[in-house]
């Protein structure tokens, strides 16, 4: 069966990087590979774009309500194109749903409405320090840089608090040279090829 594989992080941990050099290295494999992304490019994923840059105004609940919806059509698509023969990597998946939602919201709240989701078979988590990670986003963020800090840094915990309650989670040092992320990753998955 092809595989589902999720990138996950706080912003800046280089996980469209990283879902890039994956997706070519196992094209050139031979594997049949399709690369995605959520929030998705569909209707409902461009309202949470544009409330997460602000040109809309919802409660935190409804952001994630609507996360929920783009990714109920998302997974169509993802049963799709594995059924069709595809490995599938998902950049982001609810995991960031929720480790970005616990800062104002219940976790088991989250838990339970993202509970109806496929669980993919390998997620990875590119972690690194939130100082790093605004260091390498540098101006894209029109809030302070503490102000970011501190909100990436209970990202960042929440993945972990994450990471110990899901299978097939690993933890990638995202801190690390490009090439020596995609290495690890690339171990990660090739465990899991037939």
């Amino acid at each position: 069966m092809p595989l589902f594989i999720v990138l996950e992080g706080i912003d800046g941990s280089g996980k469209t990087t990283q879902t890039f050099m994956l997706e070519h290295r196992l094209r050139k494999m031979g594997r049949k590979v399709y690369a995605t992304r959520e929030p998705t490019d569909g209707i409902i994923g461009g309202i949470i774009r544009a409330a997460l840059t602000t040109k809309l105004r919802i409660s935190h609940r409804t952001l994630q309500i609507l996360f929920a919806a783009d990714r109920s059509e998302h997974v169509k698509e993802i049963e799709e194109r594995r059924k069709a023969g595809y490995d599938v990597i998902c950049d982001r998946y609810y995991f960031s749903s929720i480790a970005y939602g616990m800062v104002d919201l219940d976790m088991d709240w989250l838990l339970k409405m993202n509970s109806v989701f496929p669980e993919p078979d390998i997620t990875i988590l590119l972690d690194l320090p939130a100082e790093t990670a605004l260091k390498r986003l540098g101006d894209r963020y029109s809030k302070t840089f503490f102000e970011r800090k501190v909100f990436l840094s209970k990202v960042r915990e929440n993945f972990m608090i994450l990471s110990r309650k899901f299978n097939n989670f690993y933890i990638v040092d995202g801190s690390k040279t490009e090439e020596e992320v995609h290495k690890e990753i690339f171990d990660i998955v090739s465990k899991h090829l037939d």
